[in-house]
């Protein structure tokens, strides 16, 4: 079985329904504090050691929503046709807000601390059947080996 190739690309028609220019201008005046805003707050956020502990409060508590407006701002671009350099634009920020919105706390020092204080004796004594086992192993293989040359020094 064959794949065929796509069919070429055509230019995308505007839509029946899309907005006219001057709407599409206004609509975007009257979003772009928003999508500023959010910038501002994403750039903090990228420029300072602390991630999101470096915000204020306010900013920190607006950030969520700031976020769901922009996204669903790039759906109502994509969906009305609007110029491909605002929609690279808003896709760019909403991915920088993502990756600050749903970020995940690095470990850090006191992750491998905490590891080798309780998470590595816990999981000596959930295994210490293998432990004891393979201590024992090696003292059988050391005691083997002191016998043998015991027996026939080199």
């Amino acid at each position: 079985m064959s794949i065929s190739p796509p069919p070429p690309v055509t230019p995308a028609k505007p839509a029946a329904n899309a907005p006219s220019t001057a709407a599409l201008n206004s609509w975007i005046e009257t979003h772009k504090p928003t999508w500023d805003n959010l910038a501002r707050i994403i750039n903090t956020v990228g420029t300072g050691r602390n991630g999101v502990r470096s915000l204020a409060r306010a900013d920190l508590k607006s950030l969520g929503s700031l976020y769901r407006r922009t996204a669903s701002d790039l759906s109502y671009a994509r969906l009305r046709g609007a110029d491909p350099s605002l929609v690279l634009y808003l896709n760019d920020l909403v991915t920088r807000a993502h990756g600050t919105v749903y970020a995940q706390k690095s470990p850090g020092w006191s992750a491998a601390w905490e590891f080798l204080t309780l998470g590595f004796p816990r999981l000596l004594r959930r295994k210490k059947w293998y432990v004891y086992s393979a201590a024992l192993m090696m003292v059988l293989g050391a005691i083997v080996a002191a016998v043998m040359v015991a027996v026939e020094p080199a």
